[in-house]
């Protein structure tokens, strides 16, 4: 299986970015349906997108416990502060999904067009989803860069 995964985790980062694009252009795609229509696109439907962009961003900055645990500094601190901002950024990530759910269902009881919050909702789960294959594609052995050359 380890074999498996070698050859595939380098291919990560190109469906990582490849997922981070097409969370956006759904947000994108509402909001621009959303300003041809009579009802202007509302700040609300744009903060799941954003919050989970922040949690990409997090996951991405955040080290793999693997290697959190092996600095030779003797510093538990160091450990401790990679495991809070990975924990901030799933936080971040599943907070995104949670809202846009609930735009979702209050749009819904509302009785207005779904597609917003539904775009809300898709894109902050295709934006997570990015930042978490991110995060895999890193190995315990790599220097923390995302590079496909080498």
């Amino acid at each position: 299986m380890e074999h498996i995964w070698a050859a595939v985790r380098p291919h990560g980062v190109l469906a990582s970015g490849a997922l981070c694009g097409a969370g956006w252009w759904i947000f994108t795609d509402a909001a621009v349906m959303a300003s041809s229509q009579a009802a202007p696109f509302a700040l609300r439907y744009a903060l799941p997108a954003l919050v989970a962009t922040l949690g990409v961003l997090l996951l991405g900055a955040a080290g793999r416990p693997e290697e959190a645990d092996s600095y030779s500094y003797g510093d538990e601190g160091e450990a401790c502060r990679g495991k809070c901002v990975l924990f901030l950024a799933y936080v971040l990530a599943f907070g995104s999904i949670g809202a846009g759910t609930l735009l979702l269902a209050l749009d819904k009881q509302a009785g207005v067009d779904l597609w917003p919050a539904a775009s809300a909702t898709i894109s902050s789960t295709v934006l997570s989803a990015s930042g978490l294959l991110l995060w895999l594609s890193r190995g315990a052995g790599d220097d923390g860069g995302y590079s496909l050359l080498g």
